[in-house]
């Protein structure tokens, strides 16, 4: 429905993604808010690690990236989407508790709520 907030899960990992989807939400009158989930420089080496061990691991794992050639390749090419591009974005340490990362979004879209 138009101006309602709705939940869309992407990694938008090119910059003709990220105006695709501010025109779409400026067409549509929907608030957009990216919460950008993101590891931190000292932890990329050991989280990405862990994370192809547990996707190897998985016999139900749909990913296609599960070897760290893949990781880089994509590495390579990706652009994350910024605050420059006029869409606000908060950017969240993946590694934290889930608690933690909640917390803040929904402290963030406290002005968003309707009484």
């Amino acid at each position: 429905a138009v101006g309602r907030p709705a939940i869309l899960v992407a990694t938008y990992s090119w910059e003709g993604y990220h105006k695709k989807l501010k025109e779409f939400t400026e067409k549509v009158g929907t608030p957009l808010r990216v919460f950008l989930l993101t590891i931190p420089t000292d932890k990329v080496e050991k989280e990405t690690e862990r994370r192809l061990k547990l996707r190897q691991a998985d016999p139900n794992n749909l990913s296609d990236v599960t070897t760290n050639e893949r990781v880089q390749e994509l590495y390579a090419r990706y652009q994350p989407i910024t605050s420059d591009t006029g869409i606000w974005v908060m950017e969240l340490d993946s590694t934290a508790p889930p608690e933690e990362n909640v917390e803040k979004i929904v402290a963030s879209l406290a002005d968003l709520r309707k009484n």
